[in-house]
Order: structure tokens, then sequence, then C-alpha cells
């Protein structure tokens, strides 16, 4: 596991593999600017959102009390974050 803050920022871009669009998902802690998570994914879903987010929890050692994601408004991340809630994990 890495030293990381309690700040973390994430977003998808589409991107081209193998002549078809994916979906590249990445997060990174905001104040180190460590890279933490870059799945790709055929999908722009609330699963692809959580196994990104799952990626990051997986390199803390404990989860902080004020973890912060920053994040656009898509809706898939709001249900990745209630997917987590409901596993006791609040951000």
């Amino acid at each position: 596991p890495y030293e990381l803050s309690e700040q973390f920022c994430g977003d998808e871009t589409y991107i081209r593999v193998n002549g078809r669009w994916h979906y590249l998902f990445f997060f990174f802690d905001a104040v180190k600017k460590i890279i933490l998570s870059y799945p790709v994914s055929p999908n722009r879903d609330t699963m692809s959102a959580i196994r990104a987010i799952d990626e990051v929890l997986l390199k803390m050692n404990e989860i902080p009390e004020d973890l912060t994601f920053v994040v656009d408004g898509n809706p898939i991340y709001l249900l990745a974050q209630h997917f987590f809630a409901q596993h006791d994990i609040n951000f």
C-alpha cells in the first residue's frame, strides 16, 4: 500500500482498442499525484466505476473518515457511491 492522501480525483474517457471503442476509467491521488486505477471497459457503466474505485480502495491500509472522491456529474459515480455505502464505505 501507498502513503495516500484522503483526496482522489477520477474521470473516464473513450479510447480505441483493436478497432473498437472502450472506456478508460482513471483515478489518482489529488495531493500526491499518484495514479491509482486505470481499468479499461467496453462499457461506461456503474459496475465499471465501482471496479475503478475499488482498485483505489484496495491500495489503502484503512479507509479514512474524510475520504473524498472528486468526479464529474456522471450519475454512474453517484450510484457507485451508493453501492459502497451499502457496504459501510462512505465518501
